[in-house]
């Protein structure tokens, strides 16, 4: 059970999670979908009732940051599965608003995802009492033009992929990391530096045509980034230029492009 304390938003969470316990099953086996509301007489707020996680699942984040790295095509498997996830829940006309390492969690064992917090889910480009997080915002969201959406969740999903694959966050280099001060005076917040370096003035850590954000010295993505063939980065170019600067389907890499991309990756392996 997921409980809510009593809030200003509380009526409109009830009612988004509501909605999808009334669709019934989940659009993909990934989500942990909510199966019913419940309250109590001891307790204020509500709560929702969801299947229990099976321990064998492990944050995305922990699987990563690992001493003993899971297979090449685990990696590829996991991220495949992530990918047609998401690619149900938009076709189903929603979107998850928080794509992102808190969300997730993976048995790398079974090459099997799941997909937590669904109260996170809501109906396309609707209102949402959910953003995001951070670092894996679309920069329209960041800057605050745009409602979440399957375009906003498109470049999170990206982010995701950039770090299963290469191991580093594709926008934070060493523009990014100068502009993290700690001298006096100098000191930015830390929604100030989320607003400059990934908002307003986002730059790929590998763009073609813009070296002043490189990736900074020790970043793994430098190990990673030539071991992959050249459609890869190409895919990943495309998702930090064009998809910048382009919010909509034919600026943002779909689930489509993803997943042929992923395919062919365990193909090579």
């Amino acid at each position: 059970v997921k409980w809510f304390r009593p809030g200003l938003d509380s009526d409109e969470m009830r009612t988004s999670i509501t909605a999808l316990i009334q669709r019934g099953r989940p659009p993909h086996p990934a989500f942990v979908w909510p199966i019913d509301l419940v309250t109590s007489e001891h307790l204020p707020g509500f709560g929702y009732v969801m299947p229990l996680l099976e321990p064998r699942f492990v944050s995305l984040a922990q699987l990563l940051n690992a001493e003993r790295q899971p297979s090449f095509r685990v990696i590829t498997t996991i991220g495949r599965e992530l990918v047609d996830a998401f690619a149900a829940l938009h076709s189903a006309g929603l979107c998850y608003r928080d794509i992102s390492f808190g969300n997730l969690r993976v048995d790398p064992a079974a090459r099997e995802a799941a997909i937590i917090d669904v109260d996170n889910v809501g109906v396309d480009g609707g209102s949402a009492l959910v953003k995001g997080t951070g670092p894996f915002m679309a920069p329209e969201l960041l800057r605050d033009e745009a409602l979440p959406s399957t375009v906003t969740d498109l470049h999170s999903l990206a982010v995701l992929l950039f770090y299963l694959l290469m191991h580093g966050h594709p926008l934070f280099g060493v523009r990014a990391d100068a502009s993290c001060s700690w001298e006096r005076g100098a000191r930015r917040s830390e929604t100030e530096l989320l607003l400059r370096n990934f908002g307003i003035e986002p730059v790929f850590i590998f763009d073609p045509d813009d070296p002043s954000n490189r990736p900074v010295p020790g970043d793994r993505a430098l190990t990673w980034w030539p071991i992959y063939p050249e459609q890869c980065r190409r895919v990943f170019t495309r998702a930090f230029t064009a998809g910048l600067h382009d919010p909509s389907l034919n600026g943002r890499v779909t689930e489509g492009t993803w997943r042929r991309l992923l395919l062919g990756l365990h193909d090579c392996v």
